[in-house]
């Protein structure tokens, strides 16, 4: 049996927390004041994108509070030398704790229900400040085996935790069948794969296109959504060194387009 977790639980892991929100290296994140605590805080973007490798940079940059990532693609071996060359204090690799999926792989994790109170079972043990999901769409919270209504139902159960625990949780998300960075138009918080509930509710929610132009890439971020917070700018291109995003750089949206209009297309 999984134990069931009380009123006082929830109060004493809210309580660790503190009222400021997650700093970060990104403009685009600090346009909506970081990581926001208690929401849902999503990346959409297509296979080969950068979202991962952004988010590995973001959890670096996070990594001076206990993190906790959960992996349903990559090992956490091969996650962890990528974070590492991220770091800028690298004992803080300490603070991250890893969960692979497929470490956790039994038939009862295809029962959605099961599968649930084990995460949250595994997060009030590990009491993280901020969790981070690469990747939801790939996952048991958003399995194929999962009709729509059970994705949605999953969206719902993490947004809800992100508000008890009052942390920041983090996912990417892979886009829908035939959205790729050569689609005929700017990707949208519709294309997200599977149900759409998870680009509904998250709170703010960031679109990862790249562009390739003559050999080069660049990749674009766009703020999708920001609930809570009004912004002037809404468009970043990313700087990219050696593997890792180093920074972003606001654009306005006549400069979206001359990229829309020089990309690369088959």
């Amino acid at each position: 049996m999984f134990k069931q977790f009380d009123k006082g639980d929830i109060e004493g892991f809210k309580g660790e927390m503190d009222e400021m929100s997650h700093p970060s290296r990104f403009s685009f994140l600090m346009a909506v004041k970081g990581l926001r605590k208690g929401c849902l805080n999503g990346f959409i973007g297509t296979t080969g994108s950068g979202k991962s490798t952004l988010l590995k940079t973001i959890i670096a940059d996070s990594s001076n509070e206990k993190c906790l990532v959960w992996l349903s693609e990559e090992t956490a071996k091969e996650y962890q030398v990528k974070i590492q060359r991220a770091l800028k204090e690298k004992d803080n690799i300490k603070n991250i704790y890893f969960v692979e999926e497929r470490e956790l792989e039994s038939l009862d994790n295809k029962i959605q229900e099961v599968f649930l109170k084990k995460f949250e079972k595994i997060v009030y043990e590990i009491r993280p400040k901020i969790i981070f999901i690469d990747n939801i769409t790939s996952s048991n919270f958003y399995s194929d085996d999962l009709s729509p209504a059970q994705q949605g139902a999953s969206a719902t159960f993490l947004s809800r935790l992100a508000k008890k625990a009052n942390i920041p949780i983090v996912f990417v998300a892979h886009t829908k069948k035939g959205v790729n960075d050569t689609y005929s138009g700017l990707i949208t918080k519709e294309d997200v794969r599977g149900s759409q509930k998870i680009s509904i509710i998250t709170e703010y929610l960031y679109i990862i296109q790249t562009f390739s132009s003559r050999g080069k890439k660049y990749p674009l971020i766009t703020i999708s959504k920001n609930r809570h917070h009004e912004v002037d700018d809404k468009y970043y291109v990313l700087g990219f060194h050696e593997g890792i995003y180093k920074f972003d750089k606001m654009v306005d949206f006549e400069i979206v387009k001359k990229m829309f209009r020089a990309r690369d297309v088959l």
